[in-house]
């Protein structure tokens, strides 16, 4: 992140900003029944890279002056777990808290950056595959996954793309949020 940051030339920038997309849906299933390992990585990928991310990336934006935001991809199962989704909702959940306490932070320092967390909807993604592939014995809300694929409520990731830009944009970016609907 420093030496990303410090390609920069700061003289010409306007603005600067962090988007925070990587997860993992696995383990799925009951929790007694997930390997700690995969409870493990999940955790790393889903709340504490962002966490780093963040915190290296205040730490090396301080000093500028100019636009500074973060964006982290969150999700509706972080208020809306489902049975065998207990890792998800909880990595969720905990980055939905994280941006809302980094906000508050924020809001102390003489060149905040903005936070926002965002719910960006159900997207045909790896993510939502793996779901509906896992069975029901191991997965007992597998079928609500099919059944939002069949129906053809679920929105590509081009046009998800284009909704989080016009977000991370806008003037509706308000520190601290939690975006349920974009």
């Amino acid at each position: 992140m420093q030496k990303m940051i410090s390609n920069i030339a700061e003289s010409n920038a306007e603005s600067i900003y962090l988007i925070n997309n990587a997860a993992v849906i696995s383990p799925i299933g009951v929790i007694d029944q997930c390997e700690l390992n995969q409870i493990v990585q999940h955790i790393h990928v889903n709340l504490l890279a962002p966490m780093l991310l963040t915190s290296l990336f205040i730490r090396y934006t301080n000093h500028l002056q100019i636009d500074k935001r973060i964006l982290n991809i969150s999700s509706s199962s972080a208020k809306h777990p489902f049975p065998g989704m207990s890792c998800y909702s909880a990595s969720k959940a905990g980055l939905d808290i994280f941006s809302k306490a980094v906000g508050l932070e924020q809001n102390h320092t003489g060149h905040p950056v903005k936070i926002v967390s965002v719910w960006p909807g159900m997207i045909e993604t790896s993510l939502q595959e793996e779901a509906r592939l896992i069975g029901k014995s191991v997965f007992p809300a597998a079928d609500l996954f099919v059944k939002a694929k069949d129906s053809g409520i679920l929105t590509t990731p081009q046009i998800t793309a284009a909704k989080l830009v016009n977000l991370l944009l806008s003037d509706e970016f308000e520190q601290g949020a939690v975006v349920e609907n974009i």
